[in-house]
Parts: C-alpha cells; structure tokens; sequence
C-alpha cells in the first residue's frame, strides 16, 4: 500500500524526523512513498514523490502552521485515488491514520509551562508553538486509529489527557540509535579538542547538548551545579543553542562565576568529538518525549546524569549505568561529584550504559515498525462495512 507520509523535516538532524528517515529507508523501494516536506535526506528513488512544502526557518509557531496549512491543501489537490496509509508526526498533517507522537503538548503546557524559558517575546512565542501543538495532536489523536509513541511514559500521558480519544490505539515503539556510529574510535584522541576549548587535559568534563529551550533542558540548573564543583576542577561543553540563548546562558555562568568552565560551542553538525571527549552527559530536562541525545550519549560510552523524563525512566538504572537526579542544583551536584571523584567506576558504569543501548538498535526499530506497517497497510485495505 502507498505511504503518505508528513513531516517538514525528513532529515538526520531532526529529532522526529530523523525516527522517520529511519523507518522509511527498508520501506523505500517496497512501497510507493509521497513525502510531503520541506527537506529531507531521504534519497530519491523511482518509488519516491516528494511535494516541497515552502516554509521560512522562522518562527517556529509560522512555520509549524503553514506546514499543516500548506500540507492539508497539498493532500487534498493532489489527493490519491487509491488508498494510502497516512502518517504524521503528531499533529503536522492532522487527518492521519497513524499518528507518531513524540511530544505531548497539552500535558507540557498543564505540569510544565512554568520551564519555558527565555525573554517574554521568546516565551510567547513557544508558548504559541505549545499551543497550536495542543489543538493539532487533539485533531490527529482523534482521526488516528494508531498513535505511535516512543517511550512508556509519553504514553501514559496522552492516556491522561486525551483518555477517550487514544483507548486502545497506543503503541510503543523504542526510537532507534545508531550505536556503532557514535562508538568512540580507538584512534580518537580528546586531547585535540580540549586543548582547542583550553580544558586543562587532567579536568573532569561533562556535556550538554540540545537544539535549544536551554531554560527546559535544564543547563541553568548545571551551571548552578558547577558552583560547588569548582574544586575539581569540573569543566562543561556545552553543544546546541541559538545565539541569543548562548548569550543568556553565557551571561549566567559569568554572573556565577563559573564562566571560565564552560566552554559554548553553538550548533554543531556532528555532536560525537564533544561526547567522546567527555567523561559523563548531563541533562537534567523538565519535560521531554523521549531523550534521544541521551541514548547517543550512551552509546560514545558515557554514563548520564539526567532526570527521569521519558525514556530515560526506562533506560537508566540508577548507580549502573548513570544517575536519576531531581530537578534541583544540589542533586545535579551531588552526582557530578561521584562521578568526578571515581573516574574508573564512572567509566565502567560508560561501558554498562553503552551495552544497554544496544537495545535501541535501528535494526529492531526497524523490524517493529515493518510489522506494524504491515498490520496498518491491511487494515486501511479492508473494505467498510
């Protein structure tokens, strides 16, 4: 059966849209695929069509609407004649059969709008963003006969708030991570890189890394952390970010005093040197539907301080592989310190984080979703009564 598949960003760096790269490569060239996007890194093919959807990078509340504007009126210009098994993530195309959740907007706004951070014009707007979220997944909940989630704890909330629309149709299905990409190479040498950065080679180094919404990831809460860490000395890479929040953050760590261990290095293409020349991944976010920075931290072999939102309440076993910190300085402290004060319990428990992993491999990914698809295609097939 043909896929109709809708998303803006069908690429490797895109969170959602990277999951769906994922899924779609074992499917292209089996299934007629009709991408609705603006990019994508999926490779054109016989049996691909792509309609380019015309956004500006941003805002980010625009682009979000005139995705679902622009794609609706796409889908029904060009709409098939034969059936098709509509995908979305969330609620980008709204009217799907199946729906891939990776966020779940009216709960963030109900238990964390409180963690949306920035100056009132940038918290407007992502309160916005949440906002127009929240009415589109309400649509796409209700039209899906399948909602995809990639974490048990993203599932318990769309349950709980959208109880009579999701009954029955939930699954979970892992994202997947590229293990053997972000493995550490035995020739690399972090020496390199923290000599760029001027951390001292005996320092103990941590990282952070996220697109953006520093406020909700969590880094204020690390740099308040460093405050009692600076006898170690403990040093901190921080990846991602748009300029004006490094400024803010930078701003931060100045007012702290701990600016000189913490080196911004904005967004980078390919995050792995920072991780493999870190010693433990710290991310203590408020809210997330599943912490895939995380699992590829795990995989360049790091242990991880974060607390548990979804998808690390499923991976980290506190004391083995990282520790479940709360929301709160002292506690993201407290474990920096028992990571920084035993390096070699901290690599092995690297190592048990990196053999966990394993089990968000993109083969089993793939494999579930093939099978799923597979159910999905044949019951769209089916005749109505």
């Amino acid at each position: 059966m043909p896929l109709l598949v809708f998303d803006p960003s069908i690429t490797c760096t895109s969170p959602a849209g990277s999951c769906l790269l994922n899924m779609l490569e074992p499917v292209a060239g089996k299934s007629p695929l009709h991408l609705f996007i603006q990019e994508t890194d999926l490779p054109d093919a016989q049996s691909v069509r792509k309609t380019k959807i015309p956004l500006p990078r941003r805002p980010v509340f625009v682009r979000a609407v005139l995705y679902t504007i622009f794609s609706t009126c796409a889908y029904f210009a060009l709409r098939p004649r034969k059936a098709a098994l509509k995908i979305s993530t969330e609620g980008a195309f709204p009217f799907c059969d199946l729906c891939y959740a990776h966020f779940c907007h009216r709960f963030f706004l109900r238990r964390h709008r409180e963690s949306i951070g920035g100056g009132w014009f940038r918290r407007g707007a992502r309160f916005l963003t949440h906002g127009w979220g929240a009415f589109t997944e309400r649509i796409a909940f209700r039209s899906a006969k399948t909602i995809v989630v990639p974490s048990h704890g993203i599932a318990r909330e769309i349950k709980n708030v959208y109880p009579n629309l999701t009954q029955g149709k939930v699954r979970v299905i892992p994202n997947p991570v590229d293990a053997g990409r972000f493995s550490r190479p035995s020739d690399f040498t972090a020496a390199v890189l923290r000599q760029r950065l001027h951390i001292p080679q005996h320092a103990f180094v941590l990282s952070f890394c996220a697109l953006g919404n520093f406020e909700r990831k969590g880094l204020r809460l690390v740099l308040e952390a460093l405050v009692g860490t600076r006898d170690l000395p403990t040093h901190l890479i921080v990846v991602g970010g748009t300029q004006s929040e490094i400024r803010e953050f930078t701003s931060i760590a100045e007012r702290l005093r701990v600016a000189e261990f913490v080196h911004f290095v904005g967004l980078q293409t390919d995050v792995r040197p920072y991780l493999w020349s870190s010693h433990t991944f710290v991310f203590p976010s408020a809210y997330e539907g599943f912490a895939l920075v995380c699992l590829q931290a795990a995989a360049a072999g790091l242990p991880l301080i974060a607390t548990a939102v979804s998808g690390m309440e499923d991976f980290i076993d506190s004391g083995v592989n990282g520790w479940n910190v709360d929301r709160t300085s002292d506690s993201i402290q407290s474990a920096i310190r028992e990571a920084a004060l035993a390096p070699e319990r901290t690599a092995a428990m690297g190592q048990a984080a990196q053999t966990r992993v394993q089990l968000y491999r993109q083969e089993l990914f793939q494999t579930r979703w093939l099978e799923l698809l597979e159910t999905e295609s044949a019951r769209t097939a089916e005749p109505g009564p």
